[in-house]
């Protein structure tokens, strides 16, 4: 788990990137240097990714992992805008969902159901002392 975001700061703007098309091999690189571009130019602390037009693939997975780290390593963040639902279950299925930015305040929240036999989140169970162990 990452650690806790910290809170923005209101003199610095944020910047837009917008990713679009399905994403080929050689991409990556200049996807980040577009980042890096972006974050030079305004010297904003948070980029939201418009990825309306992007198609859920792995190499937009791969993609946006790398943003993420680019990002990270200029001590930013990065949000998803407008992601589609395909694209945001498949940030889900990998277990990036968290970790890049999908959803947040304007994006809708995923529910987690427990499996079977589980139980659901932020539920214990409780133990009677006087049961015997197992």
């Amino acid at each position: 788990m990452s650690p806790p975001s910290p809170p923005l700061d209101p003199e610095r703007s944020t910047g837009l990137l917008v990713i679009a098309g399905p994403i080929a091999d050689g991409d990556v690189e200049a996807l980040c240097e577009r980042l890096k571009a972006v974050i030079a130019s305004s010297d904003a602390e948070l980029v939201v990714c418009d990825v309306s037009a992007l198609p859920p693939s792995a190499g937009a997975v791969e993609a946006l992992a790398r943003l993420k780290l680019t990002a990270r390593r200029l001590d930013r963040r990065i949000h998803l805008r407008r992601a589609s639902p395909c694209l945001e279950h498949l940030l889900e299925f990998v277990g990036l969902a968290d970790v890049i930015g999908v959803g947040g305040p304007s994006g809708r929240q995923r529910r987690w159901h427990a499996e079977q036999g589980e139980h659901p989140l932020r539920v214990e169970e409780r133990v009677d002392r006087d049961d015997p162990p197992v």
